[in-house]
């Protein structure tokens, strides 16, 4: 089940395989390289992994979702850190999900099942915590994707809610999409997001489709 995808600066690809607790990693033409991982929650293994971002030390971030953790690795998969734990205070996680650096190195991590999006550096020191459980403008229900533009607006994947959610850098709401068409939801669980250019592409699996959204 590959589960997300992360392009390095030289066009390396690396996907999450959920399901084979691994990344594999590819050629920007498709070529299979190679692929690390293995189930367990040792260093280094995993336990269903769901997020991957590249760092901007060119690092490998992935969400090593039933392991509670963030682990780092460098581009050949060698293991550098692992960063977090199972807890419900700053700087732990409990199912993390979609990772996302801004411009100036900051991870954004969908902590997904403590209902809140946490702002780390690179190191895993906390810089910000926002977000509960529930509905309202400042709650999440299991959010999954995370992804940041070039201007540092932060949109949130809210699958729970069958919603879209951007913040400021400083947590403050910018904007909130449920999208409708003719009275029914265009956006069922919207789970992976990509911001690029002026666009932010929306993957929803639950209605098997990409919306693509161009905030104003």
């Amino acid at each position: 089940r590959p589960i997300d995808v992360a392009v390095a600066s030289g066009g390396t690809i690396y996907v999450v395989d959920f399901d084979l607790d691994r990344v594999l990693v590819f050629s920007p033409d498709g070529q299979f390289l190679t692929a690390w991982g293995s189930p367990g929650d040792a260093p280094g293994a995993f336990s269903s992994p769901s997020g991957i971002a590249i760092g901007p030390k060119g690092e490998i971030f992935v969400a090593d979702f039933e392991n509670h953790r963030i682990q780092v690795f460098d581009p050949t998969g060698r293991l550098l850190r692992v960063l977090g734990g199972e807890g419900h205070g700053d700087g732990q996680l409990y199912y993390p999900t979609g990772l996302a650096f801004d411009g100036v190195g900051n991870l954004y991590i969908a902590d997904t099942y403590n209902y809140r999006i946490q702002r780390w550096d690179p190191d895993g020191s906390v810089l910000a915590v926002w977000g509960s459980q529930g509905s309202g403008e400042d709650q999440f229900e299991a959010p999954s994707g995370i992804t940041v533009d070039a201007h540092g607006v932060i949109y949130t994947a809210d699958s729970g809610n069958h919603r879209l959610v951007a913040k400021n850098a400083d947590g403050t709401t910018n904007s909130t999409w449920e999208l409708l068409a003719n009275g029914h939801p265009e956006m069922n669980s919207p789970s992976r997001l990509v911001a690029a250019g002026d666009q932010v592409y929306v993957v929803d699996p639950a209605k098997g489709t990409i919306l693509i959204l161009r905030p104003e």
